[in-house]
C-alpha cells in the first residue's frame, strides 16, 4: 500500500473515531455521562424509526418526527440482542428511562415519545450531531476519501493496519 492510501486510510480511522466520540458525548450530556443508558436511548429511538428512515414524511406527510401512534414499538429482550447486552442491564437501565421520563413502555413495547424528542437539550445535540456529519463528509472529500460523485471504498484488511516495518 502506498504513502497516500495509508494516509487516506488513518484520515478515515481518526475521523471515525472523532465522530462517533463526539456524537455519544452530544448525547450523552442529555443522561448526566451515563453511557449506557445513553446508548440504549439511542437503540430505542432508532429501532422506533428504523423501518421510516429516508422517509422526510410520515404516512399522513407530516414532517418528521413521527407521531408516538407511528413509532415501531420495541422490547428489552430486543434491544438487549442489538447491543449484545445482558437482558438485566438493558432492563434496569430501560426502568432508569421510563422513571426519567425518557421512554415509555405501553402494551405494544417500549418508545420514545415525541415530548421528549422536542425537548431543548435534546434538539441541542441533534443539531451538534447534525453539525458532527457534516463535519466528517467535509473532512473526508478534503481528505480525498470522497469526492461529489461517492466514495471510494477500497477494502481494508487487518494487513493494511499493521504498522510499517521500515
Amino acid at each position: 500500500m502506498d504513502h497516500i492510501e495509508r494516509r487516506r486510510r488513518s484520515l478515515a480511522g481518526q475521523l471515525s473515531i472523532d465522530f462517533v466520540l463526539e456524537s455519544v458525548l452530544s448525547l450523552a450530556r442529555i443522561h448526566d455521562f451515563d453511557f449506557t443508558q445513553t446508548i440504549i436511548f439511542g437503540a430505542i429511538w432508532r429501532a422506533n424509526i428504523n423501518d421510516q428512515l429516508g422517509n422526510p414524511l410520515d404516512a399522513d406527510g407530516r414532517p418528521w418526527p413521527l407521531a408516538d401512534e407511528k413509532r415501531r414499538r420495541v422490547s428489552i429482550l430486543e434491544i438487549s440482542g442489538t447491543l449484545r447486552m445482558p437482558y438485566e442491564t438493558a432492563r434496569r437501565q430501560v426502568n432508569r428511562l421510563i422513571e426519567r421520563g425518557f421512554c415509555v413502555r405501553d402494551e405494544a413495547g417500549l418508545y420514545i415519545p415525541l415530548s421528549v424528542l422536542i425537548r431543548p437539550e435534546l434538539i441541542d445535540a441533534l443539531i451538534i450531531n447534525y453539525d458532527l456529519v457534516l463535519k466528517l463528509v467535509s473532512r473526508g472529500v478534503e481528505g480525498g476519501l470522497a469526492t461529489e460523485s461517492g466514495v471510494e471504498r477500497p477494502r481494508l484488511n487487518r494487513v493494511d493496519l499493521a504498522p510499517n516495518p521500515s
